[in-house]
């Protein structure tokens, strides 16, 4: 296990040991919060699932959004190299809900799940397990998912992740709204121009 992998453990191994009580600081004015919810595996599948028994049960207003942080890998298929977005945390889902007696039992009963941590995450947790995701929403009511970055474009940058692993470059274009950079790299002494996610690049310091 790599070190980013270590500290992703470590922060849900945290987050599992987090007890009920003083939860009400956490929460949004609207009593809204993000908890988190522990799964059998096929996260999106869950995911799914949550979101159908919330419209069947008549509470999808309080359970605001599911989501699954998810990070880019790369896999070979057939011999080829194929970069793939998995879940940043395995067998977990973050749902930002009101939680009372209905939502628990929505989201606690859906096949799948195995667990909810019922107090709250704080803004500082959320800020840890969301990393550079942010979100806004629009106008006709829907959530939006954007994203933001602690470095500039022509900023040096390193690539954590995928096939360029390691590698050091400057960010030469940075998509917020479709989270992708690119990033020109020194291959063989020729800069080339490499498409990342955000959540594969990080500032050198």
């Amino acid at each position: 296990m790599n070190e980013s992998n270590n500290s992703e453990a470590n922060l849900l191994a945290e987050l599992g040991s987090k007890k009920s009580g003083g939860a009400k600081a956490n929460l949004s004015q609207d009593g809204s919060a993000w908890y988190v919810v522990y799964t059998m595996g096929y996260e999106d599948k869950v995911r799914q699932q949550i979101i159908k028994r919330a419209e069947n049960m008549g509470v999808k207003e309080d359970i605001i959004e599911v989501f699954i942080p998810k990070k880019s890998v790369t896999k070979i298929k057939a011999g080829k190299r194929v970069e793939e977005m998995v879940p940043r945390y395995q067998r977990y889902i973050f749902v930002n809900m009101i939680l009372n007696d209905t939502t628990f039992r929505a989201v606690r009963h859906t096949p799948g799940v195995l667990d909810i941590i019922d107090q709250p995450l704080s803004s500082a947790e959320v800020a840890k397990l969301f990393g550079r995701i942010a979100r806004r929403t629009s106008t006709d009511g829907e959530t939006v998912t954007q994203y933001k970055v602690d470095f500039e474009e022509g900023d040096e940058v390193k690539v954590e992740g995928g096939a360029f692993d390691g590698f050091t470059g400057k960010a030469s274009s940075i998509d917020l709204d479709h989270g992708k950079v690119t990033v020109l790299v020194s291959v063989f002494g020729r800069f080339t121009p490499v498409d990342l996610t955000i959540d594969q690049v990080h500032p050198v310091h």
